[in-house]
């Protein structure tokens, strides 16, 4: 998230190169090549200690033992201090900055915006400003803006998701096929196997259970911690709105809490909300799921914010500012995509019209099937979006090498907000 609002702090500033004024113009150079020689550590291929050197175990696998682990044994402080250490390059690159370059301004307004907004109060009190809807399913409109006219949403009366969004001329929503449905999965040592068949390039280091590849791309003896195999939802608790003197809707609100037993036992969060709001144009509506108090887990585990929309509908992803096809698959190759801010377009197959699914704070896209792991399509196959949409993976601890094994690592993360955008385009005559 930190890298992205970096990123996205300068190109903002790139961009404004027509002026004097500019912040292109008036930005230190030196300091700006100082600023992104840092900045471009933050992504790279290792991210901390070799988990076959920190923490090396392969016995606390359950969220009892990690908790006990991650307070007694140096080696899993090693290796949270390691991934400290790579975070950290974000703080090498704002101090880069002197306080008069205008780039440092962009920086913290993006950094600003990454904060989680106060908790929602309990569940039946309405937010101040906000009334709390009899039917959690019931429509409102917003205003929208030229291309898509007014945008006519509900929540759904299942899970945290949107059942119905009008705009453009087109029902991008149902009950059935909800969009920005949130889903909370747990996986075994069983579902690696696919890696196992469809990824290792070794077989003979493959073979050995206490080899490298092992520790690498599976988690060893993971049955030790009892994971189990699901994807859970939560379950909503209410659905509050804020209007304007015209009637249109300025915003809407809805909170939910996941089942106990997926907060307790695996890494869930305690308490989720979406945020429906207007961008300034009127044109994009603002979504921002928050979540709060997250719970560490080692065991394998992916949340997800699913996207399902038309099952008609053609899918474009966002790549290094290009518009690509998920379809055109290559046999040995992957359907899961790191996006930019533009995240996908759906287009609904009837009426041409065009539904774009921004995403600020996540770049994983999983085109398909919500499936986090890294193994490869065995024959070229192209994603079935007619049946799954595609899903937007929010965090995942399946890769182990020198990655981060368990989120949070500290616990000022255990709240995080992600912010996606909706706008629709209705077809030209």
């Amino acid at each position: 998230m930190e890298y992205r609002a970096l990123q996205r702090a300068r190109a903002r500033c790139l961009a404004d190169a027509g002026t004097a004024a500019g912040c292109a113009a008036a930005q230190d150079a030196a300091r700006l090549a100082n600023f992104t020689r840092f900045l471009v550590k933050v992504p790279e291929h290792t991210w901390g200690l070799d988990c076959k050197h920190a923490p090396n175990d392969w016995h606390a696998w359950s969220n009892a033992d990690l908790s006990a682990a991650r307070e007694s044994e140096p080696l899993f402080w090693a290796a949270e201090h390691g991934w400290r250490l790579q975070r950290a390059y974000i703080r090498y690159a704002i101090d880069a900055l002197d306080a008069a370059d205008p780039l440092l301004a962009l920086v913290s307004e993006e950094l600003a915006a990454l904060a989680p907004a106060k908790e929602e109060p309990p569940p039946g009190q309405a937010p101040d400003g906000f009334v709390k809807l009899a039917d959690p399913s019931a429509s409102v409109t917003f205003a929208g803006g030229n291309e898509s006219g007014a945008m006519i949403v509900a929540f759904s009366s299942n899970g945290l998701a949107l059942g119905r969004f009008a705009a453009g001329g087109v029902e991008w929503a149902a009950e059935s096929r909800p969009l920005l449905d949130f889903a909370y999965s747990t996986y075994t040592a069983d579902d690696y196997s696919i890696v196992r068949t469809r990824y290792w390039f070794d077989p003979i280091q493959g073979s050995d259970p206490n080899g490298w590849m092992h520790k690498d791309y599976l988690k060893p003896n993971v049955s030790a911690g009892n994971p189990v195999h699901s994807t859970v939802r939560p379950t909503l608790e209410g659905v509050y709105a804020k209007y304007a003197a015209s009637g249109y809707a300025q915003a809407l609100l809805a909170t939910a809490r996941m089942p106990k037993d997926a907060v307790h036992f695996a890494g869930a969060p305690e308490r989720l909300s979406i945020l429906l709001e207007p961008q300034a144009d009127g044109g994009d509506l603002q979504a921002t799921l928050t979540w709060r108090r997250k719970t560490p887990t080692r065991l394998p585990e992916a949340a997800w914010l699913r996207v399902l929309g038309p099952p008609d509908a053609s899918w474009t992803v966002e790549k290094m500012g290009s518009s690509v096809s998920p379809y055109q698959v290559l046999r040995n190759s992957s359907v899961m995509h790191a996006v930019g801010d533009a995240g996908a377009t759906l287009q609904d197959k009837k009426s041409g019209a065009l539904l774009s699914v921004g995403s600020l704070d996540a770049a994983l896209l999983s085109v398909g099937a919500p499936d986090p792991f890294y193994a490869t399509t065995k024959d070229g196959s192209p994603p079935a979006t007619a049946t799954h949409g595609s899903s937007f993976c929010l965090a995942n601890n399946i890769w182990g090498t020198n990655y981060v094994m368990w989120q949070p690592y500290d616990a000022k993360d255990s709240d995080a907000a992600f912010r996606f955008t909706l706008r629709a385009v209705a077809a030209q005559a």
